[in-house]
């Protein structure tokens, strides 16, 4: 038998605190975590579904294109993204709706 000090847990449950603020909810104006593999809002547990996730179309995003997005509802360009097909191309993105969309620069 083994004894309790040596029982290791399977995961560890991170509490609010160990988080780190990144923004307010657009929907629900409560905090914006960062939830390891996503962004989350702390407002979850009275209904709101706002989440953005960490990568989108191939390309990791930053806590400054999340910051963007919270505070400005856009990005800067963004170079790197990936099509279904593999092509690499560049764009902003943008909050429609509260749901992340590409926001494509005009052609010159």
């Amino acid at each position: 038998m083994q004894k309790e000090a040596d029982l290791k847990p399977l995961f560890v449950e991170k509490s609010e605190t160990d988080t780190t603020v990144i923004g307010v909810c657009p929907q629900c104006q409560k905090n914006v975590l960062d939830k390891g593999k996503f962004y989350g809002c702390t407002g979850y547990r009275e209904g709101c579904t706002f989440t953005l996730p960490k990568k989108w179309s191939g390309k990791t995003l930053t806590k400054k294109n999340i910051k963007d997005l919270l505070l400005k509802q856009e990005t800067s360009l963004i170079k790197g993204f990936k099509s279904k097909k593999g092509t690499p191309f560049n764009a902003k993105l943008k909050l429609v709706n509260n749901k992340l969309a590409f926001d494509f620069p005009n052609p010159k």
